[in-house]
């Protein structure tokens, strides 16, 4: 299990290939996990990568504990843990989607410029810090709003959320009937009552919607990555690749379904559900879990194809009247990366970092979480 921490995020303002000055007091944003006391180890490790001096980040760390209060830890612990959980991505021209493989997916040429990615996805831990310091409520853990649901009763509409369920040997299956809504599930009871993160501390959170995941980067001084941004890192160096390894699919290097999708999973990964984050090898970039585990969440509103993103700079589809999907038409959805441990290659084999799919914003699953990006980007598709 990963130690208690403070999120921190290296605010890589970059114009070019070299970070702004270490004297920037923008360099560091953090807030208030666990305990009390620093050592410094991995900081001055991590930002010698950025070309950052143990000293100044120290700085930033002691600015930001004054700031968000962190006084220590009801657990009694010794030290204050800092782990920088970024990776420093160059950026460049590449790519985006994939040609001759799904429609969704039509290719096109943009650039991105450089920014730090969230090494790991947001966990449990992460989550609970940003809950205990300010009291946030998800949108799972609320009844559904009577006005957007009219017709449903006061019991129907209970706070709940989305949970995968294995069908019964011999049940009948028909799409998506392995999904369905069940009252009290959350972030914290992730399949329902009586389930309990207490032993997945280190598991990537689930059950957040997109407003959940943008009211904890706002929070930590960061924000969701663009699509771009995404697909960008995840293929980890190799962009001209199916994988994020190369172009033959291993399961064995990502938490995804091993069987018959969805009714025989024979764990060879380890895992039936979500795997504590970094379980597996990391891509090119040094980033972990870009493939599998969790879906994740993005700035994005999905339409089909890049076709309209050709020569742009860091593109964001951020006006979501021009959203569409197909399949359920007149509903505005954003994009989700990555795929999770519910893919198969029978069934979604969305683990490219081509591979996308469209997702309610109000909606949380059993299978979708969130990394954090920094800087935020301001242009748009």
């Amino acid at each position: 299990m990963r130690r208690p921490l403070i999120l921190a995020f290296l605010l890589c303002a970059l114009s070019g290939p070299a970070l702004a000055s270490a004297d920037d007091e923008e360099i560091l944003s953090l807030k208030g996990y666990q305990p009390a006391g620093l050592q410094l180890g991995e900081l001055g490790a991590a930002g010698a990568k950025c070309g950052l001096d143990a000293a100044s980040l120290q700085g930033a760390v002691v600015r930001a504990m004054n700031e968000v209060g962190v006084k220590g830890w009801e657990g009694g612990r010794d030290g204050l843990y800092v782990d920088i959980l970024v990776e420093p991505i160059a950026g460049g021209r590449f790519l985006i989607g994939a040609a001759g493989l799904l429609p969704e997916e039509s290719e096109a040429a943009v650039r991105v410029r450089p920014f730090c990615l969230g090494s790991t996805e947001v966990t449990n831990q992460d989550f609970a810090a940003f809950v205990a310091a300010t009291g946030y409520r998800t949108q799972a853990e609320q009844p559904l709003p009577q006005e957007q649901f009219p017709e449903l009763s006061a019991a129907e509409r209970r706070p709940g959320s989305v949970v995968f369920r294995l069908p019964s040997p011999g049940e009948p299956l028909e799409e998506l009937s392995w999904w369905q809504w069940v009252p009290g599930a959350d972030w914290r009871h992730p399949e329902g009552p009586g389930s309990s993160i207490d032993d997945r501390l280190d598991h990537p959170v689930v059950q957040v919607s997109l407003a959940d995941a943008e009211a904890y980067a706002a929070w930590a001084g960061a924000d969701l990555p663009s699509e771009a941004q995404w697909e960008f890192a995840a293929r980890g160096v190799l962009l001209d690749r199916a994988f994020s390894w190369g172009d033959r699919w291993r399961p064995g290097l990502a938490n995804t379904w091993q069987g018959e999708f969805p009714v025989s999973n024979t764990a060879d990964d380890g895992f039936t559900g979500t795997a504590p984050v970094g379980s597996f090898p990391p891509n090119g970039y040094g980033l972990q879990d870009m493939t599998g585990n969790v879906w994740e969440w993005t700035v994005d509103w999905y339409r089909p194809g890049h076709g309209r993103l050709a020569g742009q700079d860091d593109p964001v589809l951020a006006d979501p009247a021009a959203s569409s999907d197909p399949r359920e038409p007149g509903v505005a959805k954003h994009v989700i990366k990555g795929g999770s441990f519910l893919c198969a290659p029978n069934y979604c084999s969305r683990y490219r970092p081509a591979a996308r799919e469209a997702e309610s914003p109000d909606t949380g699953t059993s299978h979708i979480g969130f990394r954090l990006v920094s800087p935020a980007l301001t242009t748009h598709a």
